[in-house]
C-alpha cells in the first residue's frame, strides 16, 4: 500500500503543478503579432535596399555612357588638324550629343608651351541634373613647318618634351 500512495501522491503532484500553471490562451497571438511586425520591418529594409541599389547602378551607368560619350568626343578630335580644333569640336560635340541625348558641351583654350601653340580641351558631359563627366585633352602643335604635326594624347607631354631636363 504504501507504493500506491506513493503514487498518488505523484499523480496529485502533477495535477495540482498543472492546475497552477494558467493556461496560454493569448500569448501565441502576441507572439505572432510580433514575429510578423519584425518580418514586415526587415521586408521594408530590403525594399529600400533593392531601391536604392537600383538608383546607384542607375547613376554609374549613366556616368559611364557619358564617360565614353565624352572619350568618343576626344577620339574624333584626333583626327582634326591642330588649326580646326576650335571650330570642328562644337561640330563633333554636336552630332554625338543628338546619337546619344546627352548635353555634351566642348571647351578649347589657346596656350603656349614653349615657343609652340598648344590647346587645352574640356569636354563636359551632363547626362542628368546630377551627374557631370568632364575630360580633358591637350594637343601641342608642331613647330616645324615641313613635319607632320605632333600631337599629345590625353593628359600625356608631347614625345619632344619627354626626359627633357
Amino acid at each position: 500500500m504504501k507504493h500506491t500512495s506513493n503514487l498518488h501522491y505523484r499523480s496529485t503532484a502533477c495535477v495540482r503543478s498543472m492546475a497552477c500553471v494558467r493556461p496560454r490562451s493569448g500569448s501565441l497571438i502576441i507572439e505572432s503579432v510580433v514575429a510578423i511586425a519584425l518580418l514586415a520591418t526587415a521586408l521594408v529594409a530590403l525594399g529600400k535596399l533593392a531601391a536604392s541599389s537600383a538608383a546607384i547602378s542607375r547613376i554609374a551607368d549613366q556616368r559611364l555612357a557619358a564617360t565614353l560619350s565624352g572619350e568618343n568626343v576626344i577620339e574624333q578630335l584626333k583626327d582634326v588638324t591642330f588649326d580646326d580644333l576650335s571650330r570642328e569640336s562644337s561640330v563633333i560635340a554636336n552630332a554625338i550629343q543628338k546619337s546619344c541625348g546627352y548635353e555634351i558641351n566642348v571647351a578649347t583654350d589657346q596656350f603656349l608651351v614653349g615657343d609652340r601653340d598648344a590647346t587645352h580641351i574640356l569636354v563636359t558631359v551632363r547626362p542628368s541634373t546630377n551627374v557631370l563627366i568632364q575630360l580633358h585633352d591637350w594637343r601641342i602643335k608642331q613647330t616645324n613647318p615641313g613635319a607632320p604635326e605632333a600631337e599629345a594624347p590625353a593628359g600625356e607631354a608631347p614625345a619632344a618634351e619627354v626626359g627633357d631636363e
